[in-house]
């Protein structure tokens, strides 16, 4: 317990939110900013949510001239570093939604961290702002 207690407290999550897409959609993007206040690594490994059936770690990559979507096995969160997932950029991708996301709802969402931890946040369903 005394481990749980201060892996949180070394990685704070802000601003946690999830895309809003339209009913049919089966994919959603989620977004925030990871910072590690330890001065050890942090890895995170996966991720869960209730609202999909899987979560992945997703990042883009430019391949010529046309930017696609990989998946990351891992997410290494620096000592004393931030990392932001954001549109166009790093995310957790929300694959085959079970239902449809309502503006405004807090969707729970877990990350798994290598050592076997887990982070638990709520992440706010938003527009995406252009």
């Amino acid at each position: 317990f005394l481990l749980s207690t201060s892996v949180f407290a070394r990685l704070e999550i802000k601003n946690p939110w999830i895309k809003a897409v339209p009913p049919m959609m089966k994919m959603s993007a989620g977004y925030m900013i990871i910072n590690n206040t330890s001065k050890k690594d942090i890895v995170i490994v996966g991720a869960t949510s209730s609202i999909a059936d899987y979560v992945e770690i997703h990042t883009h990559v430019k391949e010529g001239t046309v930017m696609k979507m990989r998946q990351l096995n891992t997410l290494k969160v620096k000592a004393m570093k931030s990392v932001t997932l954001r549109p166009k950029g790093l995310h957790l991708m929300f694959i085959q939604l079970k239902r449809k996301l309502v503006l405004g709802e807090s969707i729970p969402v877990s990350l798994k961290l290598k050592n076997g931890e887990i982070v638990k946040l709520k992440a706010i369903v938003k527009a995406l702002k252009k």
